[in-house]
This record gives structure tokens, C-alpha cells and sequence, in this order.
């Protein structure tokens, strides 16, 4: 997961540095429709490689959701601005949601539901902490048989962060269907 120049930290664009990993999505794609929305955003202190792994990641976690392609697959990432002024990345898929048993453990290190050789566990505990060294937060609502829903909230640059003591994972109420 590694790049050269991942630790570098300037402004970055979080539109393009999304769309540029969504470039990166090949076959795996094919399994749900792909729907982004780009509403304008702030500049962020922030690192393209790291940003870029955390949405590439969050990406494949949702389309990973549907065992097989159905028209009704949908993973939409919309990218717009809070209203305390920063930039928020949203990844929702109408998937399977996660269990509650799972839920509670998806950001241990080396855990993983996925088969032997497929996924090492790491991704969501990495996206945790390259979010968390950003200054921003990284939060989830799911429910099962409806979908789930990861949101990446990001400072914009030049704004005063303070790092949190709190972790930066927030569970928060239950997507529901219709809305």
C-alpha cells in the first residue's frame, strides 16, 4: 500500500484525487454501478497517495458488498463540503450492510471477512489512521439488508486542527431504507 511521496503533505484536490482513484478501478467495478457527484470543496493539507488509498479502499469494501452484478448494485461517491466548511467524502453502497458482529471488530488490525488470499485485514484499520493523521474523521452508519455508508471528513488547509485523544471512528445510527 505503500508510494513514494505517501507521507508528503500539501494541498490536494479532493476531487481530483478521487477521480483519480477511481481510475484505478478495473474488473471490479463490474459488479455494481458506479455513480459519482462532485459539489465544490476546499483545498486540503493532505497527502494524493494517502487520500487516494483511503477512497480506493472504501470503494472496493462497497463494490466487494455484492456477491454478484445486479442492476439494482449501486455504489455512489459523492464528494462536497460540510457545513463547518470541510471536505467530506462519502462512499454508500446498497449492499448487504455489515453485521453487528462485525461492525465491532472491522477496524482491528488483520481482520477480514473475505477468503484466505484475498484481503489481509488492513485496509479499513489504514484508512483510520491516514484520516486520523490528516486531522479529520472517518465514520460509518450500516444496517444489514439495506447498506452502509462511509464518510471521510477532512479539514480544510491552512484550518486549525487539534488532534483528538477521542478515536476517530464514529458509529453512527442506522441507514434507512426509502431515504
Amino acid at each position: 500500500l505503500a508510494r513514494d511521496g505517501g507521507n508528503d503533505r500539501g494541498e490536494a484536490d479532493p476531487i481530483a484525487t478521487v477521480r483519480s482513484a477511481l481510475n484505478l478501478l478495473t474488473a471490479e467495478a463490474s459488479t455494481a454501478r458506479l455513480v459519482t457527484q462532485f459539489e465544490a470543496v476546499p483545498m486540503i493539507a493532505a497527502s494524493d497517495a494517502r487520500l487516494g488509498q483511503v477512497v480506493l479502499n472504501l470503494v472496493m469494501n462497497a463494490l466487494q458488498a455484492f456477491p454478484e452484478r445486479q442492476s439494482s448494485n449501486l455504489v455512489e461517491v459523492r464528494v462536497s463540503t460540510d457545513p463547518q466548511g470541510w471536505a467530506l467524502i462519502e462512499v454508500r453502497d446498497n449492499g448487504s450492510g455489515i453485521p453487528p458482529d462485525v461492525q465491532r471488530r472491522m477496524f482491528d488490525p488483520f481482520f477480514t471477512t473475505k477468503p484466505p488470499g484475498v484481503g489481509t485485514g488492513l485496509g479499513l484499520p489504514l484508512c483510520q489512521s491516514f484520516v486520523r493523521t490528516l486531522g479529520g474523521t472517518l465514520s460509518y452508519e450500516s444496517e444489514v439488508g439495506t447498506g452502509t455508508v462511509f464518510r471521510v471528513r477532512l479539514p480544510p488547509a491552512g484550518a486549525e486542527t487539534k488532534t483528538s485523544t477521542e478515536d476517530s471512528i464514529t458509529r453512527l445510527t442506522p441507514v434507512r431504507s426509502g431515504g
